[in-house]
């Protein structure tokens, strides 16, 4: 229950969004409706990857009640409903594509050495499931690092690509 009330990344669909939004216009008449709805539009807005502007998001999704009842309600109201609901979420980021790229060649060179050295299944199955989260980690490690500590550009300047 408590996820409803927090700004945090939870990730949530456009049905989703959909869903909450329809309760949320119900709750606010009670006003506590109006402080969700923020939330809501908030949430959806870093789900499509608006983390710059997940705020100014929220601050509309806490005015779209009060908006619904000027004769703009059609431009302030209904267009943004639809873009959060309809637009699309971002996808992998190419640093997450090239982790699984990564770790599916692993994967493939641990068999192969596996089959030449005749390394039993329970050994082959440690040392994937070893290699994959020690890399996993270190490369998290890298990503969340401030810039301030990095030795260079870990995703060739590109401030999103790492998020």
């Amino acid at each position: 229950m408590e996820k409803y009330f927090k700004y945090d990344d939870e990730y949530i669909t456009g049905g989703t969004y959909f869903l909450r939004s329809i309760l949320n216009s119900f709750l606010s008449l009670v006003l506590i409706g109006i402080y969700l709805n923020s939330v809501t539009a908030y949430k959806r807005a870093k789900s499509l990857g608006h983390d710059d502007s997940a705020t100014i998001w929220g601050i509309w999704g806490f005015l779209a009640f009060p908006l619904a009842f000027t004769p703009f309600a059609i431009i302030t109201n209904t267009i943004p409903h639809w873009y959060l609901m309809f637009a699309n979420g971002r996808g992998k980021s190419n640093l997450e594509n090239q982790v699984e790229q990564e770790a599916k060649e692993n994967i493939l060179e641990q068999q192969k050495f596996a089959d030449k050295k005749g390394v039993g299944k329970p050994v082959l199955f440690f040392l994937q499931f070893a290699m994959f989260h020690v890399e996993h980690s270190v490369i998290r490690y890298l990503v969340t690092l401030p810039q301030s500590f990095r030795i260079g550009p870990l995703n060739g300047g590109n401030k999103y690509l790492a998020t």
